[in-house]
């Protein structure tokens, strides 16, 4: 089943862009895209003396008493931390595949154990097109809103929504949302 869009750790993804497009906070995107993110991190990381490696796999999280220390690279070769060790893996795969069990205690292996991911999902078809859409529309500051946002304009639509998928129904009055990142950076697409 769907879960409910205000139980804890669902909804946040809608609920955060109406916000945002009834209040005016509007969405954020880096210059130059979100790769440009992952490359001034790059670009951080190895001003600090660190290396980015790519290409390899992660078998295990090395520890000494209760301290992550480095890794070990599925081909044998091992790599020491000298202040931290962080992971983008989602923690089950983490602490019961990656951490020695006897470094962990057994509330927290529990924890881990009962982890669940929310049923709630984003379904994303991403276009490349010649030209942004044009809207027909009474105002047209929907050809130049970054995100817009069609059939869904209340949180109760919203409960509704998932209310439908929860029982298997179509949506009665399908809603969607567009992002059109080029036209607040124009670099992203020629």
């Amino acid at each position: 089943t769907v879960n409910e869009p205000h139980a804890k750790g669902t909804g946040l993804v809608p609920v955060s862009n109406l916000v945002n497009q009834h209040r005016g906070g509007g969405n954020s995107l880096s210059v130059g895209g979100s790769q440009s993110m992952t490359k001034s991190m790059v670009a951080c990381l190895e001003a600090n003396g660190g290396e980015l490696q790519t290409n390899c796999h992660v078998s295990q999280i090395l520890t000494e008493g209760d301290r992550a220390t480095g890794v070990r690279l599925s081909d044998g070769t091992e790599i020491k931390a000298k202040r931290a060790v962080a992971s983008n893996s989602e923690p089950q795969q983490v602490f019961q595949k990656m951490v020695d069990k006897k470094h962990l205690s057994e509330g927290f292996q529990e924890q881990i154990r009962n982890f669940r991911f929310v049923n709630f999902t984003i379904f994303g078809i991403h276009l490349a097109l010649e030209e942004n859409p044009i809207y027909r529309c009474e105002d047209d500051a929907p050809n130049q809103a970054f995100n817009t946002q069609i059939g869904i304009d209340t949180q109760d639509e919203i409960r509704k929504h998932f209310y439908e998928i929860s029982i298997g129904e179509p949506l009665s009055e399908p809603g969607y949302m567009n992002h059109h990142p080029t036209r607040t950076e124009p670099a992203l697409a020629p």
